[in-house]
């Protein structure tokens, strides 16, 4: 081998390594300040994540630091911002031509739309999603984005109240679980197993729903929120059941969860139980405490919710008419894509600005 041909070869591997190092350099710090960061000091977090962007040279990078922020703004309660920053890195991804994170993103914003209430937007979103993981060429991550997704529409049945369908799409996302090796699998797998618990607690089949529960319980570290809705599910079935001992056990255990999480829906599902709980055992003066818990974690979901649609106090109050409820829904709709449109354009002008820079 001729020397020119060595010291080109050399340098071509060491450009490779330089390239894959800023890349892993990129995603750690996306990962780190997505988990760590975020906790500490979430204004410090969204700066990091807009510095991320503005120094993302590829578009993939770009889309990662724009999902990143899109998850702090919802981890921070803003779901308008969240989603315009998800609906922009939908934009960009589509011109990179990434099956993978195309899948991703979709899946994102299927849940986003889903959690406040834009349940067709998000099947549309799932259902293009679905279409991408199936193209991912990864074995492995083209099973863990399609069984994340069938989750998803799972969601989806459930909150139309499809349940026979729901549990069909929990079933495939197990079978995509089933097929990968990977540190999540479990984690994953897990959410499926507590999923179908819920599912089954719904049909009233409280055998099957509690041995889908500890199938769940069997794969999750404590604290985790997961857990926290397995354990609320078990307390749920005892409270049917009028165990009343069994119940409060499973009950504290969720509570101890729900107290430290921020997850607003599995506060508002174990306090609802523990309200049903004292009710049971006819404890008026508890039940009123937890009935305020429940009240204020179901206002804080419709304050945030309302924060996003652009819904006014005055219109909630109106929106208890049937008739006057439509057109309450579809202004805030109209209000809701206004406010996303004039979102988009400003990001959209913003990477113009920065790609000219």
């Amino acid at each position: 081998m001729s020397n020119n041909l060595l010291k080109l070869l050399l340098l071509l591997v060491t450009a490779i390594s330089i390239s894959a190092q800023k890349k892993n350099n990129f995603d750690q710090a996306c990962e780190r300040t997505s988990s760590i960061t975020a906790y500490k000091d979430l204004p410090k977090a969204i700066k990091t994540a807009d510095s991320l962007y503005r120094v993302a040279h590829q578009p993939l990078e770009k889309v990662k630091s724009l999902m990143l922020s899109s998850e702090l703004y919802h981890h921070g309660g803003d779901l308008k911002k969240a989603i315009c920053y998800s609906e922009n890195a939908h934009s960009l991804i589509e011109q990179a031509h990434d099956k993978e994170w195309m899948a991703r993103v979709c899946k994102l914003l299927a849940r986003q739309y889903r959690q406040v209430g834009l349940y067709e937007r998000a099947k549309k979103y799932i259902i293009k999603g679905l279409g991408a993981s199936r193209e991912i060429s990864n074995f492995q991550n083209s099973n863990e984005v399609e069984g994340l997704l069938n989750q998803e529409m799972a969601f989806y049945e459930m909150e139309v109240g499809n349940y026979v369908n729901a549990i069909q799409y929990i079933e495939f996302s197990l079978k995509n679980f089933g097929k990968i090796d990977s540190q999540n699998e479990d984690r994953t797998e897990a959410a499926s197993y507590q999923l179908l618990g819920d599912v089954y607690f719904k049909l009233n089949d409280y055998a099957v729903s509690e041995n889908y529960y500890r199938k769940a319980e069997d794969l999750l570290k404590a604290g985790s929120c997961t857990l926290g809705l397995v354990y609320n599910g078990l307390g749920g079935i005892r409270v049917k059941q009028k165990n009343w001992k069994d119940a409060e056990l499973y009950l504290k255990k969720a509570e101890n969860i729900a107290d430290t999480s921020r997850s607003l829906k599995l506060k508002k599902a174990v306090y609802s139980n523990i309200n049903d709980y004292y009710e049971g055992i006819g404890d008026n003066f508890k039940a009123s405490l937890y009935a305020v818990k429940y009240v204020r974690a179901y206002d804080s979901i419709e304050v945030r919710n309302q924060g996003f649609s652009g819904k006014s106090k005055e219109v909630a109050k109106i929106n208890k008419g049937n008739g006057q409820m439509n057109v309450a829904k579809n202004a805030a709709i109209i209000i809701l894509f206004v406010s996303l449109v004039g979102l988009i354009i400003f990001f959209r002008r913003r990477q113009k600005d920065s790609l000219q820079s």
